[in-house]
């Protein structure tokens, strides 16, 4: 049984760390949880935590001065002012239960992220059920090669960073955003990219109206003076953001000879050559030809991605 999400909502958790200097992350070695200890270590807290076992992700960590327990006692949490945790734990965790018992604040991961990104003007939420991984490290590249400085939190770790996160400067954050269990509802982007939707984690959702109202719901979250970027080539993405108040950004990855004069989106893939294997394409922005591509990763699904 894992323990539930906490839905404190970043004003809420900024009010709970007033004063705090130090946090504790039960599940420390997690994919997301790791970097988020290192995020926090940058932004001045005295960081610890645990897990189960030790990888090269802990022991990165610890090379950066952060004290990892390979076991979970409630002793651990003795001098932290707040606990951070992943919900893969489960409720009667040791640590977990003693940060309760002593009024410490407990906050989820998600909701945690959600408090965090909120020291970055941009922030790039990449959403849907495929894709998220590839899409979120493509964009750490291109903006890095644009010259721009992202902090960037991926769930596989990113060629070009050697890690599943960077971390850069406070001007733009970059994340993958996961849907299962409403996660990504604790989020706060700026910018809402929904690359699919379908029937996924069938444990959770029970329909695919109720995956749209969830999807428009995270887009939802940039506000009427955010944007959406969106799969026009998927009909569940539009219907989940037929009616959302920001501005909606469209993008295409069907053959040029699938649409007549005019493009189908803002950004619409061209003259796709798919004959070494690798995608090879032109992208049209606003109808004009504005750039070739030719991508080093194999599939015609990474056009869109």
């Amino acid at each position: 049984m894992s323990t539930p999400n906490t839905h404190f909502g970043a004003e809420a958790i900024s009010h709970m760390l007033r004063g705090a200097k130090s946090l504790f992350f039960i599940g420390i070695g997690g994919v997301n949880m790791s970097s988020l200890a290192e995020l926090s270590l940058k932004k001045g807290y005295k960081v610890g935590g645990s897990d189960r076992t030790e990888t090269s992700l802990t022991r990165d960590l610890e090379a950066r001065g952060i004290n990892v327990y390979y076991s979970h006692e409630a002793s651990h949490i003795a001098g932290y002012d707040a606990v951070i945790y992943t919900v893969a734990i489960s409720p009667d965790n040791p640590e977990y239960t003693a940060a309760r018992a002593r009024e410490i604040p407990c906050i989820s991961r998600a909701d945690y992220l959600g408090y965090i990104m909120t020291y970055y003007r941009h922030r790039i939420g990449i959403s849907g059920m495929h894709g998220k991984s590839t899409t979120t490290a493509i964009c750490s590249t291109a903006f890095r090669a644009a010259g721009a400085d992202p902090t960037v939190l991926c769930g596989a770790v990113m060629p070009d960073a050697g890690s599943t996160y960077r971390i850069g400067s406070d001007g733009m954050f970059i994340f993958e955003a996961c849907e299962y269990m409403d996660s990504f509802l604790d989020f706060n982007p700026t910018v809402a990219v929904i690359l699919n939707i379908e029937m996924d984690h069938v444990d959770y959702f029970s329909s695919i109206t109720q995956i749209r109202r969830s999807f428009a719901s995270f887009a939802s979250l940039t506000g009427p003076s955010g944007v959406a970027v969106i799969n026009g080539d998927d009909n569940n993405v539009k219907l989940a953001l037929a009616t959302y108040p920001g501005r909606t950004v469209t993008f295409s990855a069907r053959e040029h000879s699938d649409f007549d004069e005019e493009p189908m989106a803002d950004f619409q893939a061209a003259n796709i050559d798919m004959s070494r294997g690798f995608p090879s394409f032109d992208i049209l922005i606003g109808g004009k030809n504005s750039a070739h591509i030719d991508l080093v990763i194999p599939g015609k699904h990474n056009i869109a991605n």
